[in-house]
C-alpha cells in the first residue's frame, strides 16, 4: 500500500474507460440469389450502448477496389442498395459501424480479409422461380361456398408446381405451426400445421400451369360443394369430396400420416376438413418453396381479423433464421392492416386494386423483396358480392383529382347482381355518386359524403338496380356520375361512365 507522509492512502489515478464498440448481431441480403440486372439490398442489425452515428457498407466486384455506400435506417436494421451487376459477377461486401462514443466495429470482424459474398446468376426464363401472383377473392361463408381465387397479372404463364397455399398459422404454448418452417429437415403437423383444426397446408398439383392473365378458382370444400353452390366447376379443389374421383385436379399434401394429411383428417376423433374462419379472422398465404431450400418466398397474403392487434394467426418473420437464410423485415403485426368490415353469406373479400401501389416494394421477403405483410388491405381488399373466376384487373387513375371505374359488363339486377362502383376523391371534398338516366335525371344516389363519410384514395359503393323509390329500374343505358366539390374553392370535379342494365340474358 502506498501511503503519504501523513499516513493516509495515496489516491489512485482516475480509471480510464475505453469506448464500447457496437455489436453486429446478423446480416442478410435481398434477394438472396440476385440475377443479372437486379439491385441487391444488403443489411445488418447492430446494437450499441451509445447511439450509432454511422454505418458504411463497402463492396467490390470481381476482386476490384472497394466502393463505399452509406447505410440508412430501416426499422432495427441498417441497409444499403448495391447496384445491379452482370451474370457471373462476384460481389464481396462488408460494413463498418460507429457510435457517438468513438467505438467502431467491422463486420465481418476481420474484413476485408473475410467478407460476405454472392455471385450474380442468369436471368431466369419467364415463369420460373417465384413470380408475383395475386389473391383476388376469398369467400368464407357459408362453408360449402368457400373458395380462393388467384390471378396471374403477368404476360407469361406460370408453372405452379412449387407454389403452396395455407391458412395454418398458429402460435400457442404447445408449439407453433408456421408456414416458413416447411424448410426444416422434417416437415410434419407440429412444424407447418394443416389437417387439424380445419387448417390446411397444400401444394399445387404437379405441373399445373396458370396462363398469362388468367384467373383460377380453388374450392376449399371440394368441387361437388362448389358446383352445387355456383352451378359450374372450380379450376382446382383442395381435396376430392366426391365418392369417386372427378376431373378436377386436387392439391397435394405436404405430409401424410396414416389416415390424415396436411389438408384433411379422415380418421379418429379428430376428423376434420379445411374451413376458413369467418368471425375471428384468418390468414391466407400463397408462397413459393423449392424442396431443399432453406427459405420460402411470399407471393401474396390476405388476412382479416375482428380487431387490430395480435391473434394466434398473426405473424412477423423478421430476423428468423433457418439454415443459412435469415428473413428480412416483415411489417410488425401492430402495423399490419386488415380489410374493413366482415363478410356475410354471398359476399367475399374481393381485390379491387392491384397491390403494387399499396405495399413496400423492396427490403422484405416477397418477390423482388416486396413486403406482402405491408399491403394496405383496407384499401385493396373490400367486401363485395362473390364472383368466382371473374376478376378483371382494372386500375384507378390515382394521379387524377377524382377517378371512377365500373366493371365492363352488362348488369342484370333481376338475377341478383349488384354492380360495384369504385372511385377516389380527396377526403376533404363533398362527394356524391349518383345513377342518372339518359335525360340527366337522378335515378338513385348510392353515395354521399354527409351520409356515408369521407371518400378516400379508394372508395366503393354498390348499386342493386333500384331507384330512390326502391323500384327495379327498366332495362336500358344509365350513367354513373361522380361529383366532388372542393369546399375551399367551390371548384367542382366530375367523372362519368355508362352502364347497361338488362332484364335477362339475351338468347
Amino acid at each position: 500500500m502506498d501511503v503519504g507522509v501523513d499516513g493516509h492512502q495515496v489516491p489512485a489515478a482516475p480509471a480510464t474507460f475505453h469506448p464500447s464498440a457496437p455489436i453486429v448481431t446478423q446480416s442478410g441480403q435481398t434477394p438472396s440469389e440476385p440475377y443479372d440486372g437486379q439491385e441487391t439490398v444488403v443489411r445488418i442489425t447492430a446494437l450499441s450502448h451509445s447511439a450509432i452515428s454511422g454505418v458504411t457498407f463497402f463492396y467490390s466486384v470481381d476482386g476490384g477496389g472497394y466502393t463505399d455506400v452509406s447505410g440508412s435506417v430501416d426499422g432495427d436494421d441498417y441497409v444499403a442498395t448495391l447496384p445491379a451487376q452482370s451474370e457471373g459477377a462476384v460481389v464481396n461486401w462488408y460494413a463498418t459501424v460507429q457510435n457517438v462514443a468513438g467505438g467502431e466495429t467491422l463486420y465481418p470482424a476481420n474484413a476485408p480479409v473475410q467478407v460476405n459474398s454472392y455471385t450474380v446468376g442468369a436471368v431466369p426464363p419467364p415463369g420460373s422461380g417465384a413470380v408475383k401472383l395475386l389473391i383476388t377473392e376469398v369467400s368464407v361463408d357459408p362453408v360449402e361456398a368457400e373458395f380462393i381465387e388467384i390471378h396471374n397479372p403477368q404476360n407469361f404463364e406460370v408453372n405452379l408446381s412449387d407454389y403452396y397455399l395455407t391458412d395454418a398459422i398458429y402460435y400457442s404454448s404447445y408449439g407453433n405451426q408456421l408456414y416458413w418452417q416447411i424448410a426444416w429437415a422434417e416437415v410434419d403437423r407440429s412444424a407447418v400445421g394443416g389437417g387439424f383444426y380445419n387448417d390446411f397446408t397444400a401444394r399445387f398439383p404437379d405441373g399445373y400451369v396458370i396462363p398469362a392473365g388468367a384467373t383460377i378458382t380453388i374450392a376449399i370444400r371440394g368441387s361437388d360443394n362448389f358446383q352445387t353452390t355456383f352451378g359450374f366447376a372450380p379450376d382446382l379443389e383442395l381435396y376430392e369430396d366426391g365418392a369417386t374421383a372427378d376431373d378436377i385436379p386436387d392439391f397435394r399434401s405436404v405430409f401424410n400420416t396414416g389416415s390424415d394429411n396436411s389438408i384433411v383428417t379422415f380418421g379418429g376423433d379428430e376428423r376434420g376438413y379445411p374451413e376458413l374462419e369467418e368471425y375471428w379472422g384468418e390468414p391466407v398465404i400463397l408462397y413459393h418453396y423449392v424442396q431443399g431450400d432453406d427459405f420460402v418466398t411470399d407471393i401474396d397474403f390476405v388476412m382479416w381479423r375482428q380487431d387490430v392487434g395480435e391473434y394466434p394467426f398473426t405473424f412477423d418473420k423478421t430476423g428468423i433464421t433457418i439454415g443459412s437464410h435469415t428473413y428480412a423485415p416483415d411489417t410488425p403485426v401492430a402495423d399490419q392492416v386488415s380489410p374493413a368490415g366482415q363478410v356475410g353469406a354471398g359476399q367475399s373479400y374481393t381485390r379491387v386494386v392491384s397491390d403494387a401501389t399499396f405495399q413496400p416494394q423492396t427490403g422484405s421477403n416477397g418477390v423482388d423483396g416486396r413486403d406482402e405483410t405491408g399491403e394496405a388491405l383496407s384499401t385493396t381488399i373490400q367486401i363485395a358480392p362473390w364472383s368466382p373466376g371473374e376478376y378483371e384487373p382494372m386500375e384507378l387513375d390515382l394521379d387524377s383529382v377524382i377517378s371512377l371505374r365500373i366493371p365492363a359488363k352488362t348488369f342484370i339486377p333481376a338475377m341478383g347482381e349488384v354492380m360495384p362502383v369504385d372511385f377516389s376523391a380527396d377526403s376533404s371534398f363533398e362527394t356524391k355518386v349518383r345513377i342518372l338516366d339518359l335525360e340527366g335525371r337522378v335515378v338513385r344516389t348510392i353515395y354521399e359524403t354527409r351520409r356515408d363519410g369521407a371518400a378516400g384514395l379508394l372508395s366503393s359503393a354498390f348499386w342493386d338496380g333500384r331507384n330512390d323509390e326502391f323500384e327495379q329500374v327498366k332495362a336500358g343505358m344509365y350513367i354513373v356520375h361522380v361529383l366532388a366539390i372542393d369546399p375551399a374553392t367551390g371548384e367542382q370535379y366530375t367523372e362519368t361512365a355508362p352502364v347497361v342494365v338488362a332484364t335477362r340474358l339475351s338468347r
